[in-house]
């Protein structure tokens, strides 16, 4: 193995990491997310806050992005007779970001 195989197999190996490390951050911070609408909804027990975030986080398997993340938001919580403005939710996922990526950091 040449120094060139070695600095490719360096640089290869930290790419992968850098993106299972953002993929971990986006989880935990989906999660967070999703916790923070069940609380505002009101759903007050265990099972009903693990059965919504699920339901959120299975959404965006059909329909991925932030931006779809946080119109389910709104659109659950306006059904739900809470009125909130889309910057509020998006700034919120923003903190949920900043807050996972500080828990996921503490490994």
């Amino acid at each position: 193995m040449t120094s060139l195989d070695i600095g490719e197999n360096y640089f290869e190996l930290r790419y992968v990491r850098q993106i299972e490390s953002g993929a971990r951050v986006k989880k935990l911070r989906n999660l967070k997310f999703a916790n923070y609408v069940a609380q505002l909804i009101g759903l007050k027990s265990v099972d009903e806050i693990e059965s919504y975030t699920s339901g959120m986080i299975n959404r965006l398997f059909e329909h991925p992005g932030d931006q779809s993340m946080i119109e389910d938001a709104l659109h659950d919580l306006n059904h739900a007779g809470i009125p909130i403005h889309e910057k509020t939710l998006t700034v919120e996922l923003q903190n949920c970001e900043k807050k996972a990526r500080s828990e996921l950091s503490e490994f």
